[in-house]
């Protein structure tokens, strides 16, 4: 059934749509036994006998819905939509300066840019280099650290301003250098000269960086190091023996440790002064200073074991956990002051000002419990870079993005 009548200007329509005016001339479509359109600004539409019939079937077929649109060259835009037809046909001959057009329901109603949201998340940098997934993020200047489970660790350059997404195989690396012997598990910068990282391997080591890495000192721990974090002039050790150790940098010896937890703690955050607090498998949070023996207090709430600890001032911190839920703290009440439930496991968090950057099978930025974006990213660790202005993001299908928050 051929429902669309032929224009003077003899051109294929743009569109399977029926209506009253040709896409290409914006000249009247005319029947050609009934219609005499002698110009293309005709405002006469009288359609036959033939075409009437052949209109009022397709619109007792099944589903349909009428649209009012406008003709133009560059693009149809949608004004409003109808849910029901009109009841009285003779509607349908109105000016053909304002047409109707008539879709089954599975088609397009408007172009798809009417709809598009705002973006707040865009990737500006892919490197490939891991084999393996990447377990550790640290930044220092416009230098990125990456370190992962195949025993390396990676040097990329931070773009400052907006670019292009890398191509495969190392652009942007500054250098890459095989540091253990097993699964890398914590990166830390010390300054623009020094790194600390851990690794399963049951070791800690200090790197100077120059053209390469070259080892300075290696801690050995009694266990596989589950991860890592600077304390002062110290550094906090937790390994896979439930034991949290704190080293004096200077003096290059054990202070202190630590063994509470019933199962190895897997994330630390540390105060600018004597205190850190830790996150672990057996689903608590404890807070503890360096000068104690015993910690200070514990936080519950969580139901299972906690992936992620961000401190956002000196009264409050964030947690992630694979419960699926991020949790705002307060110290001084030592109780949970917003929680945050998701439809995912959470494997990082980390925040800036009033953004909340949430990794886990999805990137999600927040704002106020309101999100603003998503995207797919199969995250291990994020990190956020206040330098530029963007989210790093460490994953387990060995990549390492970029990603630009727009506001």
């Amino acid at each position: 059934m051929n429902i669309l009548p032929p224009c003077l200007c003899n051109r294929p329509q743009r569109s399977t749509w029926l209506k009253m005016q040709c896409s290409n001339c914006l000249g009247v479509l005319k029947d050609s036994q009934n219609i005499n359109c002698s110009s293309q600004s005709s405002l006469h539409f009288a359609p036959s006998d033939n075409f009437s019939k052949s209109l009022i079937e397709y619109l007792s077929n099944g589903s349909r819905f009428m649209h009012k649109r406008s003709c133009t060259d560059k693009a149809q835009q949608s004004l409003s939509n109808l849910s029901k037809p009109p009841d009285n046909f003779k509607h349908l001959l109105r000016n053909p300066s304002e047409p109707f057009l008539i879709h089954k329901p599975n088609q397009l109603s408007a172009p798809a840019c009417m709809y598009k949201k705002k973006e707040y998340l865009k990737r500006e940098n892919l490197y490939f280099g891991h084999t393996n997934s990447v377990n550790c993020i640290a930044i220092q200047d416009n230098k990125l650290w990456t370190a992962g489970a195949d025993y390396k660790v990676f040097s990329w350059f931070l773009p400052l301003n907006e670019g292009s997404v890398s191509k495969y195989e190392g652009k942007g690396r500054i250098l890459s250098s095989i540091a253990h012997n097993r699964s890398i598990t914590g990166i830390v910068t010390l300054n623009s000269e020094s790194l600390l990282t851990s690794s399963m391997d049951k070791t800690v080591k200090i790197w100077t960086i120059n053209n390469g890495l070259t080892k300075t000192k290696t801690y050995k721990q009694k266990a596989g190091v589950k991860c890592l974090s600077v304390l002062n002039t110290s550094f906090i050790s937790a390994t896979s023996d439930n034991k949290i150790s704190i080293w004096d940098l200077n003096q290059n010896t054990n202070v202190i440790s630590f063994s509470e937890h019933i199962k190895p703690v897997i994330s630390i955050d540390t105060f600018k002064c004597n205190t850190f607090l830790t996150g672990s498998e057996d689903s608590l949070i404890k807070l503890w200073d360096s000068r104690a023996c015993h910690s200070i207090s514990s936080f519950t709430g969580h139901s299972d074991l906690v992936t992620s600890i961000k401190i956002v001032d000196q009264y409050s911190f964030l947690s992630g956990s694979r419960d699926g839920s991020v949790k705002t703290w307060d110290i001084r009440t030592f109780g949970v002051c917003k929680t945050l439930e998701l439809e995912q496991e959470v494997t990082s968090v980390d925040w800036y000002k009033d953004l909340l950057i949430v990794g886990g099978d999805k990137l999600q930025v927040w704002s106020k419990n309101i999100l603003l974006a998503e995207t797919y990213a199969d995250a291990k660790c994020v990190k956020y870079s206040s330098q530029t202005g963007s989210v790093v993001v460490g994953s387990f299908d060995n990549s390492v993005s970029i990603y630009k928050i727009i506001l």
